[in-house]
């Protein structure tokens, strides 16, 4: 029998999440994640972000276009090839990094701060579930990562990211896949939990606590996630092409699609 989803249960203290999402390192994570977007086509120059957490993957995009230009050439690995961009070398990247959480926002207003990207990357506080969330036709990219798992409907994330996107424009989004099997799913935690904290609490004891804190957020993020097949059955409500939806890990699937208007 096939693993059910089941929804993450609302935190008791969001601050606290917040905080233990932020001593999670998704350095390869999110370094991964900025290299197929960047590997795989245009992007920008306006940048939607839903469900931003710490803003660390616009950061990162904001960095990377600051140290390349338009042509770049490296994210993690080389890239094959990179070719300049519609809009010309002088474009900067600009990001609107949304997220629903005041205490998620707060961590990544201080790290926008800290890496001097305040002028470049902006946050705002943005309920998914409202319909009337954004104007239509706003970026020129919209992206998300580890967002749809934690909605109890995901194809509202679609369908605001879709709204957003200007004609032409690229939808770039990734999350969890839900294991088939309780079995597997506790595999993929014992193989991830491996779990370094950013800033070591300095005792055994504690980082160990840690340890079973980051063990149990991906436990339910996996148990909450949508299968390859259920991703791919929302978008067709979308008009997505299948062959658009695939899976990127043994543990992520990731959308990648041009909006035809």
């Amino acid at each position: 029998m096939s693993l059910e989803r089941v929804l993450e249960p609302v935190p008791e203290d969001p601050a606290l999440e917040a905080q233990a999402y932020r001593g999670i390192d998704h350095t390869e994570v999110n370094g991964r994640f900025a290299h197929d977007l960047l590997a795989g086509g245009s992007v920008g120059p306006r940048v939607l972000d839903l469900g931003t957490g710490p803003a660390h993957i616009p950061i990162l995009l904001c960095e990377i276009f600051d140290s390349h230009g338009a042509r770049l050439r490296e994210v993690g690995e080389p890239l094959a090839s990179w070719l300049d961009p519609p809009w010309g070398s002088e474009c900067q990247l600009e990001v609107m990094a949304t997220d629903a959480c005041v205490e998620m926002l707060e961590l990544a207003r201080f790290e926008i701060e800290f890496s001097s990207m305040v002028e470049r990357v902006h946050l705002a506080q943005i309920d998914l579930t409202e319909p009337e969330a954004f104007q239509s036709e706003i970026a020129d990219t919209v992206i998300s990562n580890s967002v749809a798992h934690h909605l109890a409907d995901p194809s509202l994330l679609i369908r605001q990211a879709m709204h957003a996107l200007k004609p032409g424009g690229r939808l770039f989004i990734r999350d969890l896949m839900r294991p088939e099997s309780e079995s597997q799913l506790e595999e993929i935690v014992a193989t991830v939990a491996a779990v370094e904290t950013n800033e070591p609490s300095g005792s055994e004891a504690s980082n160990a606590d840690e340890a079973l804190i980051h063990q149990q957020l991906l436990r339910q993020s996996l148990h909450a996630a949508l299968t390859l097949a259920e991703i791919r059955a929302i978008c067709r409500g979308f008009e997505i092409a299948g062959d658009c939806v695939v899976a990127t890990s043994e543990r992520h699937w990731t959308i990648d699609c041009t909006c035809l208007g």
